[in-house]
């Protein structure tokens, strides 16, 4: 069975691939991009949304390929910990785009993404957050559930704040989130 630090090790290599393959192609609007977070002064949605996926599947990838044996409050703690920070950056990121016209907002490296394609990218955000904690509350045991559960609320409440700010600021995405 490969060891812990090998299955993080080929987790980073994929997701760095792969953004490195997303990037790649994209050079002139890139320049676009680029060109309204220097207006704005502000990341744009998709780009928050995106770093904050990236940056969450490689804080919670210990938690998500966990077991029993070691999902413990001792490893949960600071990895919670982590990622409501980087949450809690999105949100003050997040805040800068109230009252931003909704093309800069939702202006990405290939154009102005439609309601369905931040949808996708919202999608995969709430998937890895929320994998991440499943696999959690599976695996730990009774006498630390109590422990770790105060570190997960303290994380949805973050994700749920950071929802309901995003729903705020793009009129028409709820609908598109939902089934």
């Amino acid at each position: 069975m490969p060891s812990f630090s090998s299955i993080l090790s080929y987790a980073a290599l994929g997701l760095a691939a792969f953004a490195s393959v997303q990037a790649a192609p994209v050079v002139e609007k890139g320049l676009v991009l680029r060109d309204v977070e220097y207006s704005c002064g502000c990341k744009t949605l998709p780009t928050i949304v995106a770093d904050l996926t990236v940056d969450l599947t490689v804080t919670l990838a210990p938690l998500v390929f966990g077991t029993a044996e070691n999902i413990t409050v001792e490893i949960v703690t600071p990895i919670i910990h982590e990622a409501t920070g980087i949450i809690a950056t999105a949100i003050a990121d997040v805040k800068v785009l109230v009252g931003v016209s909704i093309e800069v907002v939702l202006t990405s490296a290939t154009g102005v993404l439609a309601l369905v394609d931040i949808a996708a990218l919202i999608s995969t955000l709430i998937t890895v957050i929320f994998g991440a904690v499943s696999v959690v509350l599976s695996v730990v045991v009774d006498a630390e559930k109590e422990l770790i559960a105060p570190l997960l609320c303290e994380l949805l409440t973050l994700v749920a704040e950071l929802l309901q700010l995003v729903l705020s600021i793009v009129s028409g995405l709820l609908a598109e989130l939902l089934p």
